[in-house]
């Protein structure tokens, strides 16, 4: 089963109505009408995905563009549009060998509280991550029970897992009514959450083999803030060559701190050395910026 490119004429809606591009046939294999002819059509049956009852592919006529239609009373289609996302991203790891990407951004906030040379905006800072699921689970199970890390009992709607066990699980789940439960959130499992509107929202997500994080795709117990040590790329400066600085002491990390677990009256633990290894931009009075060492002397920690 394959959505394909430009699939903007199959899922167009008459009346409002949303169409079923997708059934099963006889095989119980998935298949999409753009892949039925008039000859498959009439040496194959067809049954929807969701409720099993038998459909009928439409493929010739001017009011609607092609689909495949229930012949008694058809389903819910968020209940048949749920179904089809978990099949065709099973698809999408059983037959591509290719990399399956989730991308998402990690905040870091610098771990020095009452540096004295912090400004608003110096302490967080974001990267992109980036990870091949294909080169870390080789094992895909739909409906799939799995015991949360408060010990209660949970369904995965697709659940990864490495054969090997070096690996927590990730789910999988695929949100087009009901969002994940605060129970399955607060389960500690590793979750992305996928909403889905329509055919084609699996269509491109299948298309691109990415989940990247955005208003339709979430994560769940999935490390995206962190604090850190600071960086010495972290610190700018702008110009230090009005100021005069008392004598030489090293400074912790990056240098852009001084270094006060030694004691003292603050000013001579600042050098010129270390704000020039530093680059961090300074008040500008350097008595001020000796006032602010020694407020926040107390207020730090290594």
């Amino acid at each position: 089963m394959k959505g394909g490119k430009n699939m903007e004429h199959f899922i167009n809606t008459a009346k409002g109505e949303p169409t079923y591009c997708y059934a099963h046939n006889e095989n119980g294999q998935p298949i999409h009408i753009k892949d039925v002819t008039d000859e498959y059509r009439k040496l194959h049956k067809f049954t929807c995905p969701y409720c099993h009852d038998a459909m009928k592919a439409r493929i010739r006529g001017i009011k609607r563009c092609k689909h495949f239609a229930h012949l008694t009373e058809k389903c819910t289609y968020s209940n048949y549009l749920h179904t089809i996302a978990i099949e065709r991203i099973r698809e999408l790891f059983d037959t591509n060998n290719t990399a399956i990407w989730l991308k998402y951004k990690i905040t870091e906030t610098c771990s020095i509280y009452g540096c004295p040379f912090e400004r608003a905006n110096c302490n967080v800072y974001v990267t992109s991550k980036s990870i091949n699921l294909r080169e870390i689970y080789d094992t895909l199970e739909t409906e799939k029970d799995i015991t949360g890390k408060d010990g209660n009992q949970y369904r995965a709607d697709i659940l990864l897992s490495d054969s090997k066990g070096t690996e927590e699980p990730l789910l999988i789940e695929v949100f087009c009514t009901h969002k994940c439960s605060e129970d399955k959130i607060h389960s500690g499992l590793r979750i992305i959450e996928v909403q889905i509107h329509s055919e084609e929202d699996i269509d491109h997500l299948c298309e691109s083999q990415t989940f990247e994080v955005s208003q339709s795709i979430k994560l769940y117990n999935i490390i995206t803030e962190k604090t850190v040590m600071p960086k010495p790329s972290w610190c700018q400066i702008q110009d230090i060559s009005s100021y005069t600085f008392p004598q030489n002491l090293s400074c912790s990390y990056t240098n852009a701190s001084p270094d006060y677990t030694t004691g003292g009256s603050g000013e001579e633990h600042i050098s010129e050395e270390c704000i020039k290894n530093a680059e961090c931009e300074l008040p500008a009075d350097i008595e001020d910026f000796l006032n602010l060492q020694k407020k926040n002397a107390r207020n730090r920690y290594y």
